[in-house]
């Protein structure tokens, strides 16, 4: 199983079993997305992003094209 987790590297509790892919620039600073990848299906992802302190736009979605392209597009920006 891989869930990937990206934004600012704040720390993640030793017993999750995730791959950080951290940063300090704006996107990092003010988004927080998840990936998870199983092994067969359904791939799952989460995307938020800051819209103003403490205000937050997200999704969520297992439709496995949406998935597809969320991870192509974190793993080419993070």
């Amino acid at each position: 199983m891989d869930a990937l987790v990206y934004g600012v590297p704040d720390g993640v509790p030793e017993q999750l079993d995730v791959a950080i892919h951290a940063g300090t620039s704006d996107e990092c600073r003010n988004s927080w997305c998840v990936v998870f990848r199983p092994p067969g299906e359904p791939r799952a992802a989460l995307v938020a992003y800051q819209t103003e302190p403490n205000r937050w736009r997200e999704f969520w979605t297992y439709d496995a094209e949406t998935v597809g392209r969320v991870d192509c597009d974190l793993d080419q920006s993070f």
